[in-house]
């Protein structure tokens, strides 16, 4: 997020603090709509800052949402989407490798943390119910970072479902999550760690080794490539 951006993104905070309740869960609706297209952030915050403005005045006259902005937010969102340029093919690009590249540095450093304790301890004879034969058995290398069939399903797994999540919030952007909800949305995600685990378990064939300092080097690289993107895609 570049400096101008960042700066109406703090003005925005503050003036929607001001907001009623339904004001705010209706410019919620509109923001989460808004960061699921393929255009700059600053460009999000100046239609941010017009919906505020326009919310605001609804309010000053005694008026609801609906309203100022009608009863469907996501064809309002459209209206705003067709009057503002549209972006080139390249700069689509680079917005989707964004997204794309924070995705996978968050999947990454979850599955390394949890596969980190197994890499350093090394697969025991008490670590799994299985025989495993001599070929896969894990040795412990604090320097280097096993690679296992496990790991690569689990980060593809976890690949998978976060990108399912983020695709389900912005489908459901505007809408109340009852606590039921929330609660199997924590299910579901300690689920999905325990079947890393247990991929991790049942698939320990290894595939190569890599040093930790070149994983950490490309990470370091991809998460700053990504922040570089973030600064200047505005």
């Amino acid at each position: 997020m570049s400096n101008r951006t960042r700066a109406l993104w703090e003005e925005n905070r503050k003036a929607a603090r001001s907001l009623s309740q339904a004001s705010n869960i209706a410019l919620d609706d509109i923001s989460e709509r808004l960061r699921a297209v393929p255009i700059s952030a600053y460009q999000i915050e100046t239609v941010r800052q017009d919906v505020i403005r326009m919310l605001a005045d609804a309010e000053a006259r005694g008026a609801s949402p609906k309203d100022v902005l009608g009863e469907d937010y996501g064809a309002f969102c459209d209206s705003v989407l067709e009057a503002l340029p549209k972006p080139p093919a390249w700069y689509s690009f680079l917005l989707s490798l964004r997204s794309l590249l924070r995705l996978f540095v968050r999947c990454s450093v979850v599955s390394l943390v949890i596969h980190l304790p197994e890499n350093m301890t090394g697969v025991r004879q008490n670590y799994t119910p299985f025989d495993l034969p001599e070929s896969v058995r894990q040795i412990a290398d604090p320097q280097h970072f096993t690679i296992t069939v496990g790991f690569l399903i689990g980060w593809a797994l976890l690949l998978i479902a976060m990108y399912v999540m983020s695709v389900w919030h912005v489908d459901t952007a505007g809408r109340r999550r009852t606590g039921s909800e929330s609660m199997l949305n924590v299910l579901l995600y300690a689920l999905l760690l325990a079947a890393m685990v247990g991929v991790g378990v049942l698939f320990p064939h290894e595939l190569f080794r890599v040093h930790i300092s070149i994983v950490l080097v490309v990470l370091a690289a991809l998460y700053g490539l990504y922040k570089l993107l973030d600064a200047k895609l505005d």
